[in-house]
C-alpha cells in the first residue's frame, strides 16, 4: 500500500521507508525460539550459523517463514523478505541471507 497526501489539491506519493540491516526498538527484536533474539540481518546470520536444524524447523516450515516475516515486517525489508521466503532449507536460508548482506556492504 501506498500513502498518498494531498498538498495543494494533489495526491502525492509518500517516501517509502528505507529497509533496515537493524531494528531501532527493541519491541521489534526476533526472539529465537530456546535461542537469542536478534536485532539485525548479522544476528540473524550469526544465530543460523550455530542454529540447531530443529530450532530452524520450528520457524521456518511449509505453513510459515517466521525470519522472512520478521524481515519484511520489522526491518521494512520485504524485498528480502520475498527472496528468504523461498528458502526452506537452513543452508539456502544462510546462503540468500549472506548475499544479501554483501550486497548491503557494498
Amino acid at each position: 500500500m501506498i500513502r498518498t497526501a494531498s498538498v495543494s489539491g494533489r495526491r502525492t506519493s509518500a517516501a517509502k521507508p528505507k529497509p533496515l540491516s537493524k531494528v531501532e526498538e527493541s519491541h521489534q527484536a526476533f526472539w529465537v525460539n530456546n535461542g537469542p533474539i536478534l536485532h539485525g540481518l548479522k544476528d540473524l546470520e550469526d544465530a543460523l550459523l550455530n542454529m540447531a536444524d530443529e530450532t530452524f524447523a520450528y520457524h521456518v516450515n511449509k505453513h510459515k517463514n517466521d525470519f522472512a516475516k520478521w524481515i519484511a515486517e520489522a526491518l521494512n525489508n520485504s524485498e528480502l523478505g520475498k527472496k528468504l521466503e523461498r528458502s526452506k532449507t537452513k543452508k539456502a536460508f544462510i546462503q540468500a541471507l549472506q548475499k544479501a548482506l554483501q550486497e548491503i556492504d557494498k
